[in-house]
């Protein structure tokens, strides 16, 4: 019975070595496609290459121009002065239209003369005598550069009195006794008789004293010549 198991092992041992045989037949036969597709992959390549480069290279297009410079390479510098001008000038205009206007003042001669002349044709009671001797007090204290403070009829009349100045003292005192007149009106209980006409007086008071203040000062305080004063006589 032993040769029977050894003769088995045997035949084991055959097929073993036959199979391994025939794995390294596969194997060589597998590397031998390898090889051969790779050569044919290179065959191929090579043939290719050589097809290009017996190919003649296509004509090249012919070169373009150069190009043109942009709008900021020609005109950059032109257009950034012209900017800067442009807001300057804005700027000026800004400056110009809010500028301080001067304000024009009407004289006060104007003023007092123009609303004398609107009271004309009002009938003559105690609030036109207090109207147009508020006008003519206001009017008065310029013309005698006198405190601009509110002053009473007969505080202007005592200013006058004393402070006469180039005016003369004639004309002082007709304006003092046009303001006394004024005062018996508005404040009497009885007022005199007949009409002061109001209006009329102080237009004409008012442009005495413009007459003597638009002069200058050396012709009113100018003394008389001895020549003129026998020719007077």
């Amino acid at each position: 019975m032993n040769w029977i198991a050894d003769f088995g092992l045997r035949i084991a041992e055959w097929k073993k070595i036959a199979k391994a045989k025939r794995g390294m037949r596969i194997a060589k036969s597998r590397t031998g496609e390898t090889v051969a597709i790779f050569v044919a992959c290179l065959f191929v390549l090579s043939g290719a290459v050589n097809g290009l480069a017996a190919e003649p290279l296509p004509l090249l297009l012919p070169p373009h121009g150069e190009l043109p410079p942009t709008f900021w390479e020609q005109y950059g510098t032109l257009a950034i002065i012209s900017g800067v001008a442009g807001a300057a000038a804005i700027a000026l205009l800004v400056i110009w239209l809010r500028r301080t206007r001067p304000v024009q003042l009407t004289p006060p001669e104007v003023v007092a003369r123009r609303a004398l002349e609107a009271l004309r044709g009002v009938p003559e009671d105690g609030a036109l005598l207090m109207k147009v001797s508020g006008i003519f007090r206001r009017y008065v204290i310029f013309a005698w550069r006198l405190s601009p403070g509110e002053m009473t009829s007969a505080e202007l009349r005592r200013a006058l009195a004393e402070h006469p100045g180039h005016f003369g003292r004639e004309l002082a005192a007709e304006v003092e006794d046009f303001f006394r007149r004024c005062d018996e009106r508005k404040f009497a209980r009885i007022p005199p008789a007949g009409q002061l006409v109001a209006v009329e007086a102080a237009l004409n008071l008012l442009g005495r004293i413009e007459t003597v203040r638009t002069k200058p000062a050396e012709m009113v305080s100018k003394p008389p010549v001895i020549g003129e004063t026998y020719a007077s006589k």
